[in-house]
C-alpha cells in the first residue's frame, strides 16, 4: 500500500508468499503494472466474438432457474444469429485486449482507468464478459502498456499461479503443494474448502517472515 498498489483478487485467491517477500518484490518492481493478457489465437477469436456483437439480457445468462431465462436466451441467440449471418460488426473504438481480472496495479493506473468510466460503460455495454476486457483494453491503449511486467504470458504478467490446462481454472489440490512452493508467483488461484491442505499451506506460507527476494 505504501507504493500506491491496488490488488484485485477473489475469495478463492490466496497469497503464496510471505508479506515480507511480497513487499520486497513490489518495492523492487516499483512503477510496474501486473496485468495478465491472453494473447493466443484462441483467445483473440473469443475476444472478437465478445466485443463486436451485441449480447442482450446477459443478466439472465446463468440464471437458469428463472422463468425468463429461456425466453431471453432465445431472443439473445436469434439476435446473435442475425448478426452473424449479416456479418454485422460493432465499431472498433480501441485495440481490444482481454485477460484475467486478477491484477496488481499502481494508483496512477487506477486513476487513469477511472477517467474512462463513461467510455467503458458505453462501449462495453452489451458485450460479453466485459470484466475480462475493459482493464486490459484501456491500459493497452495507454502509456501504461510500456510499464507492464509481462504481456506475452498472463500468469507472469499478473504474478498469479493459475492452471487453465486442467480446469476452468483448476482447483489446487492438497498434493499440489510442491508446485505452489516452487512457484515464483505472488498469488495463486483457485482454492476451495474441500482441499484444506492446500489452503492451510498458503496460510502458513503467507505468515512466514524469512522468505526474501535475493
Amino acid at each position: 500500500r505504501s507504493r500506491g498498489l491496488g490488488d484485485v483478487y477473489k475469495r478463492q485467491d490466496l497469497p503464496i508468499k510471505s508479506q515480507d517477500y511480497i513487499h520486497a518484490f513490489f518495492q523492487q518492481n516499483a512503477g510496474k503494472e501486473f496485468v495478465g493478457f491472453w494473447q493466443d489465437a484462441a483467445h483473440q477469436r473469443d475476444l472478437e466474438r465478445k466485443v463486436f456483437r451485441y449480447y442482450f439480457f446477459t443478466k439472465r445468462l446463468k440464471d437458469k432457474e428463472h422463468l425468463l431465462h429461456g425466453i431471453t436466451a432465445l431472443i439473445r441467440n436469434l439476435i446473435l444469429a442475425v448478426q452473424k449471418i449479416s456479418h454485422y460488426r460493432r465499431k472498433q473504438t480501441f485495440e481490444f485486449k482481454k485477460g484475467g481480472n486478477w491484477i496488481s496495479i499502481t494508483e496512477n493506473a487506477v486513476k487513469y482507468l477511472l477517467q474512462y468510466k463513461e467510455i467503458v460503460l458505453n462501449r462495453m455495454k452489451y458485450t460479453l464478459c466485459a470484466d475480462e476486457i475493459f482493464i486490459q483494453t484501456i491500459l493497452w491503449n495507454s502509456p501504461f502498456r510500456e510499464r507492464m511486467h509481462c504481456t506475452n504470458n498472463a500468469n507472469t504478467g499478473s504474478m498469479r499461479e493459475i492452471d487453465w490446462e486442467h480446469g476452468s481454472p483448476y482447483i489446487w489440490q492438497d498434493h499440489d503443494y510442491q508446485t505452489l512452493i516452487n512457484s515464483n508467483k505472488i498469488f495463486a488461484r483457485k482454492f476451495n474448502s474441500n482441499q484444506m491442505g492446500a489452503v492451510s499451506y498458503t496460510h502458513l506460507r503467507a505468515h512466514e517472515t524469512d522468505q526474501y527476494l535475493v
